[in-house]
């Protein structure tokens, strides 16, 4: 399974733009998740948030519309995976591959530098593990001439 991952990592990688998009999607949905970052939008007076033009996005045509006693609604879709893929431009598939490989080296999501310089420091690593993995693995099958015993 890892050598799978490393191997789409790097046919993302080899397209900055989607992987840069991925990363910021991954991690502008981390800090809202834990309440570091939060939608640009503004309160009524019985505390509905609306969110702004920017940041809409097109939520206001599948999300419910606050009320008084569900004022949040629109904030809860502001800080969804989904909604953060949507401002940053990136593929749902692409956030999900990084945020895979980014928990497996134990990565601080939060924040974005670090995040991307992990990206360019292990994944060349990581192809170089992966290939001398393959390299010195035994096979699992016993060879071909074995296994096809001829019948007499």
């Amino acid at each position: 399974m890892q050598n799978k991952l490393i191997r789409q990592l790097i046919t993302l990688s080899n397209t900055s733009e989607r992987m840069t998009a991925a990363v910021c999607a991954l991690n502008k949905f981390t800090k809202r998740k834990a309440r570091l970052e939060h939608p640009d939008g503004s309160f009524d007076n019985a505390s509905r948030f609306y969110p702004s033009d920017e940041e809409n996005c097109g939520i206001t045509s599948y999300v419910r519309s606050p009320s008084r006693n569900w004022p949040n609604s629109y904030m809860l879709a502001c800080r969804s995976l989904d909604h953060c893929e949507d401002l940053c431009g990136a593929d749902h598939d692409d956030v999900l591959l990084v945020r895979r490989f980014l928990k497996s080296k134990e990565a601080e999501l939060t924040n974005l530098a670090a995040c991307q310089a992990l990206i360019e420091a292990e994944l060349p690593k990581a192809v170089a593990e992966a290939r001398a993995e393959r390299a010195h693995r035994m096979p699992n099958k016993p060879p071909i001439a074995a296994r096809l015993r001829v019948r007499a």
